[in-house]
């Protein structure tokens, strides 16, 4: 079966080169690319490297013997923490992950579940800039 035309984001060019391919002459990835792109782990990449590059520390901790800590755990340079989880635009927080969201909030915990790059710049720049408080998830 033949792979589909896959049509550049930016210029519009066709490319029937395969099916993550970026026309030559630009930078934007394909439409298919970005598709591919809404992961779990690629947003939570994405949040790692935008979070450092703010001046915070970007944790991955895992509680030995416990289900549902939220994926990430930010650290400011003045010492503020946040716990964000990272879902698909679909994805569903489990019951542990309500759980412990719930135990971090009434403790005065910040957490925010993102669902996309923009949802993370939203999120760190407002985190950062101390204007950012408990929202519902």
């Amino acid at each position: 079966m033949q792979e589909p035309i896959v049509i550049c984001c930016q210029c519009g060019k066709r490319s029937d080169r395969g099916m993550i391919q970026r026309c030559r002459a630009c930078t934007q990835p394909t439409n298919k690319e970005m598709e591919k792109v809404m992961t779990e782990a690629a947003i939570e990449d994405y949040l790692t490297a935008y979070a450092s590059k703010r001046g915070c520390l970007c944790l991955k901790l895992a509680l030995v013997g416990q289900r549902g800590w939220p994926d990430r755990t930010l650290i400011t340079p003045f010492g503020r923490v946040m716990c964000v989880e990272v879902k698909t635009p679909e994805g569903k927080l489990t019951k542990q992950q309500r759980r412990w969201i719930d135990r971090l909030k009434v403790r005065g915990v910040p957490v925010h579940v993102v669902r996309s790059n923009e949802d993370v710049i939203r999120v760190v720049n407002a985190f950062v800039s101390n204007s950012l408080e408990h929202t519902d998830s």
